[in-house]
């Protein structure tokens, strides 16, 4: 089902079924929902923490659900659809908005797979879905240094509305976007999972 990724641009963003054709040649796990963590820089000191953080996301983390993953770089395709190269990552959308630092001056959007039919070690997004709550925070660690977000909202966006809400798709100085499918009692819907956060000082 399509999900219109914003009014200037249109972007879909893959289904489950689409996703297995392109994505499944992929053998080495570099995220894990319950064991090493992805790789993360050393933190900068905690005098000018973010104002030192700089350079390309290398990796996110939400604590509160036990998640940790890689962040390589990914564009919108040709066909303007956001399709994750595989299910164990968190991809930066590096052509939409702005790249995470603490001077952002428009809103950083990551994007990541889940998958009804397989489990959370399988697909770590899966324990997005419904489980993040407003006060969590996200840490995105930089090539050099980390920035914190506290999620201000996590909610289902219904994928034929997805496009309207602006809170999502406006310009929006460091705010972090997340994005995925909605998965509910195993069973895929016609929602977005969507995981908003802003930029902690």
């Amino acid at each position: 089902l399509p999900i219109w990724a914003g009014p200037k641009v249109p972007t879909t963003i893959r289904t489950e079924a689409a996703a297995h054709a392109t994505a499944g040649a992929a053998s080495s796990r570099t995220v894990t929902s319950s064991g090493t963590p992805a790789p993360r820089p050393p933190a900068a000191s905690a005098e000018g923490h973010a104002t030192q953080a700089s350079g390309r996301p290398v990796s996110i983390q939400l604590p509160a659900i036990g998640f940790s993953s890689a962040t390589p770089a990914m564009p919108v395709d040709p066909e303007g659809v956001i399709n994750p190269p595989d299910f164990f990552r968190t991809f930066w959308i590096s052509d939409r908005g702005g790249a995470p630092n603490a001077h952002a001056q428009d809103t950083t959007y990551f994007a990541c797979h889940s998958n009804s039919k397989k489990s959370i070690e399988d697909v770590p997004c899966n324990r997005l879905s419904g489980n993040v709550r407003p006060g969590d925070t996200i840490t995105v660690n930089l090539e050099k240094g980390s920035l914190a977000y506290k999620v201000t909202d996590a909610r289902q966006v219904r994928r034929a509305e997805f496009a309207s809400q602006d809170d999502i798709w406006g310009v929006h100085p460091g705010r972090l976007v997340w994005v995925t499918c909605y998965i509910q009692e195993g069973l895929r819907t016609d929602f977005n999972y969507v995981v908003i956060a802003e930029l902690e000082p």
